[in-house]
């Protein structure tokens, strides 16, 4: 699964194990609609 990490010294996963509670729950309610194919992908006309 592809996630970008908001600090630029630490993986995803580092950098949620010193964020906060609310965070973390958000995170991985997330990490489970990914999982399970129920997240909705992208917008394909998401330019950067």
């Amino acid at each position: 699964m592809r996630e970008i990490s908001p600090a630029e010294n630490m993986s995803a996963d580092e950098f949620l194990q010193v964020a906060n509670p609310m965070q973390q729950d958000i995170v991985n309610v997330i990490r489970k609609q990914k999982l399970s194919g129920v997240r909705k992908l992208p917008s394909k006309s998401l330019h950067w």
